[in-house]
């Protein structure tokens, strides 16, 4: 007999009678863009797949809308499709997968809440090859390293926050045309808009609890458990001054005396925002991949709504933002730019003397860059001097991304 603390009937409808794929309520949602991801790894692969990424990204709701898939694809009979979602309190992963039968999809939501759930799953997998295993998580799931027990068994697939034209698609439809795009609609956004929920909420007050009750408070206290990160009011006051420093060249000398901690703990809270797909380092780019590494970086979060929130500046009439509106503008293209972007692009910005690109991306040896600027008025001398900038570094594609024209860049097809 199943365990009804894991196996409730309720988290698993389809077991009943009758049951149909679009009694999956989440199977009637306009899909992430994700899912057409998920379910070309799943139909291609037998492997394990790895779902991570922040809090409140929409990850149950993309599994449950592969369940609907796999039903209507009778790929699995719905008797033999497993949903166990894992909390702090109930985390036996061994007694979980004790109870599954062969032939049979198990998906377990938040695996992070078990320790060691990597050894436990290989040693099922190599116990039991016809059963297939779906796992997600809001904190650390990464596999690399040496002597990793799941390396070559999975695939991974990192859940980032919605991009513009994401935003845009689950709130207009997929068939959205750009001329309906409001300057309102990029003031929601870039305040509110990286979170799936926040499209439901009424008003800036309601979002604003949401981000910071839901996803940054958890992030900060709970995700950060798993680094043996014991100092909360320091590395939350790393995160504000990290985020107010977004975009620009980040010294780390500077940065650990204007905080009180070591270098070292500076860059062991880099690692963990990193590590936990909130923040990305931008190099600068050389052709020598040595000088790349050793270049001094630019912090980029990925999530522009959570630097914002965690500094308060809530909308445009917020006084810190009038000076400071040029690093979130930037900061919040890039990111798109980076979370929009397919396997294996690499991102940069290029500084040369005085000669800089804010972004440059590198595709199978390809060069693509661009200059991002918040102000609409840019002269024609200016331009001309970009242009030469991107002719310097040998880029096959160049774009000057203004405030006048972002939202044109932004929802046409990834470059």
């Amino acid at each position: 007999m199943l365990n009804t603390t894991y196996f409730d009937i309720a988290k698993n409808p389809w077991w009943e009678k009758g049951f149909k794929p679009t009694d999956i309520p989440e199977a009637n949602f306009v899909p992430r863009f994700a899912l057409a991801d998920l379910k070309r790894m799943f139909y291609g692969s037998d492997l394990m797949l790895v779902i991570k990424g922040l809090r409140r990204l929409g990850k149950t709701t993309l599994i449950k809308q592969l369940i609907a898939d796999v039903l209507h694809q009778k790929r699995y009979p719905g008797q033999n499709i497993y949903f166990v979602e894992f909390t702090e309190q109930y985390n036996d992963l061994k007694l979980v997968l004790s109870q599954i039968p062969n032939d049979s999809l198990t998906i377990i939501d938040e695996i992070q809440y078990c320790r060691r759930w990597k050894d436990q799953i290989k040693l099922f997998l190599d116990t039991y090859p016809r059963k297939r295993v779906v796992v997600t998580g809001s904190s650390r799931l990464d596999n690399g390293g040496k002597g990793e027990p799941l390396v070559g068994r999975f695939i991974p697939l990192t859940l980032t926050p919605l991009t513009f034209k994401e935003y845009l698609t689950l709130k207009y439809g997929p068939d959205f045309h750009p001329g309906v795009v409001s300057q309102k609609a990029w003031d929601d956004y870039i305040f509110y808009g990286e979170f799936p929920a926040t499209l439901n909420l009424g008003d800036s007050v309601l979002k604003l609890q949401y981000l910071k009750d839901s996803v940054l408070l958890p992030l900060l206290s709970k995700d950060t458990l798993y680094y043996d990160v014991d100092k909360k009011t320091e590395f939350n006051k790393f995160f504000m001054v990290l985020a107010s420093n977004m975009c620009q060249e980040l010294s780390r000398k500077g940065m650990s005396t204007q905080i009180g901690i070591a270098r070292q703990t500076l860059t062991k809270y880099l690692n963990v925002l990193m590590d936990l797909g909130v923040v990305t380092l931008l190099p600068n780019y050389y052709k020598s991949i040595r000088k790349s590494v050793a270049s001094i970086k630019k912090p980029v979060y990925l999530s522009t709504n959570l630097a914002l929130a965690s500094l308060d500046i809530t909308d445009f009439t917020n006084p810190a933002l009038a000076d400071f509106y040029g690093h979130v503008f930037e900061n919040a293209i890039i990111a798109n730019f980076i979370n929009a972007s397919a396997l294996g692009d690499k991102f940069y910005y290029w500084r040369h003397e005085r000669k800089e690109l804010d972004l440059v991306k590198v595709r199978n040896q390809a060069l693509s860059a661009w200059e991002i600027k918040s102000s609409q008025q840019i002269n024609s001398g200016a331009i001309n001097m970009y242009n030469r900038y991107a002719q310097d570094l040998g880029t096959q594609s160049f774009n000057l991304v203004r405030g006048d024209n972002f939202m044109d860049t932004l929802t046409k097809p990834n470059p």
